[in-house]
């Protein structure tokens, strides 16, 4: 039975930095299909044309997917239908950083709309997957030199749009305050707690929990979780899902791009190892049932098992019983992934933006911190999550195989873990001590 997905694609980035401003626009259409099942994920014999489809394109399509994608292969419009309300909110946010203590302002808008048709042929299902991101940094300089921070966060709804950029500036402009009346520090090598806040650093239980548990990487024996499975690895108060149909999640879809119903797959379970995020081929190799999660970066690419929204369910604790600790912790705002080895989860992030706190107080401004450990020592020395879930999506998207960057999104409250190895990569700024 062949599998059919296709889809229409309009994007807008408007980056406008101060000295200038750009609008990048992308428009793209299309349909892909596979003849047979897949021996293994990723490895169908896939197809794929341009829609609308030339004039004596093959093969000739089912009657059914022929009429299913047709709206799909309409005329563009003239007009970006996002480009002149983009441009309009940048003009009031450059206004309104006028009366901000901003030195300098730079401005990231996105518009993401794409209509799917995914399901083998029989059973087409449509979806409509749409976000707006906003991504703001400001840099002040303060009596202790130049400081720069980011904000970032995202919304499904269009009418939702102007609402964040303005609270977000908000938090920029405190957070700048804040920023600027402590001094930058670098750390020396040592074993400290760390607090991740929530939204963007769900990233972490994406990299150390997700990815060793997608179906394909646990079926090659890889997968240092796969082979813990039913296995205890934390304290029973923690649940991370990968859920599509999160009620916050802003990107998430009913059926994935092959046309499965989206279902939570519980990676860690009440501080048990769960569930893998499955493909239909990665279920059917593993006589398993699909789950939704089989993804791909566009109509040119079969799917692979791939997450999509990954949340950290609430804890019993405060924001303020997390951070409320004694001694030296890092507070970590912002992070990317250096390194996560499958096999033995050994893991290297990099903190862009924090604070150091010593007994709960912060004490200083930290950028570049290296953040090292273990999967299953990190996930054992979670001592605190809050219940101050915030979401986000992941501004440079997930790469997997050949296919990235792939959008994602996290949820996740503040997170305590009583102990990873922390150092500054420059030694430039003064040490703590």
């Amino acid at each position: 039975m062949s599998t059919f997905f296709a889809e229409r694609r309009e994007t807008l980035h408007l980056l406008d930095t101060g000295d200038g401003r750009e609008l990048n626009r992308g428009r793209y259409r299309g349909l892909g299909f596979s003849r047979t099942g897949s021996p293994a994920p990723g490895r169908e014999d896939w197809q794929y044309r341009a829609l609308p489809a030339p004039t004596g394109a093959a093969p000739v399509l089912p009657r059914e997917v022929a009429v299913a994608v047709r709206p799909l292969a309409e005329p563009w419009p003239v007009a970006y239908t996002a480009e002149y309300r983009l441009h309009d909110l940048a003009d009031r946010l450059r206004k309104i950083a006028t009366q901000a203590r901003f030195h300098r302002l730079v401005i990231s808008l996105r518009d993401h709309d794409q209509q799917v048709i995914a399901g083998p042929d029989g059973d087409l299902t449509a979806d409509h997957r749409a976000f707006r991101t906003v991504n703001l940094q400001a840099t002040h300089t303060g009596p202790h030199g130049p400081v720069t921070v980011r904000r970032d966060s995202a919304v499904a709804a269009q009418d939702g749009l102007d609402d964040l950029a303005t609270r977000l500036l908000d938090e920029l402009d405190r957070a700048l305050a804040d920023a600027t009346r402590l001094p930058a520090v670098g750390l020396d090598p040592r074993r400290r707690p760390v607090l991740l806040a929530p939204g963007g650093c769900g990233l972490f239980f994406h990299e150390i929990c997700g990815h060793p548990l997608e179906a394909d990487v646990v079926e090659s024996g890889t997968s240092y979780l796969g082979r813990l499975r039913g296995t205890a690895v934390c304290p029973e108060w923690v649940t991370v899902l990968d859920d599509p149909g999160a009620p916050n999640a802003v990107f998430g879809y009913r059926v994935d791009d092959e046309g499965n119903p989206a279902v939570a797959v519980p990676l860690i379970d009440h501080g048990t190892v769960g569930g893998t995020p499955h493909s239909a081929a990665s279920a059917a190799q593993a006589g398993a049932r699909p789950n939704g999660h089989g993804r791909r970066m566009s109509y040119l690419y079969p799917a692979v098992p791939r997450q999509a929204h990954t949340r950290v369910l609430d804890g019993p604790f405060t924001p303020d019983e997390v951070l409320r600790l004694p001694g030296e912790a890092v507070h970590v705002e912002r992070m990317r992934v250096r390194h996560v080895h499958q096999g033995t989860g050994a893991f290297s992030f990099l903190a862009l933006e924090g604070l150091l706190l010593r007994d709960g107080e912060a004490v200083g401004r930290l950028s570049d911190v290296v953040l090292d450990g273990d999967g299953l020592s990190a996930l054992r020395d979670i001592t605190a999550i809050g219940s101050d879930s915030r979401t986000f999506v992941g501004g440079g998207g997930c790469g997997k195989l050949d296919q990235g960057p792939l959008i994602v999104g996290f949820e996740q409250p503040t997170v305590r873990i009583d102990g990873l190895d922390t150092y500054s990569l420059s030694r430039k700024t003064r040490s703590s001590g």
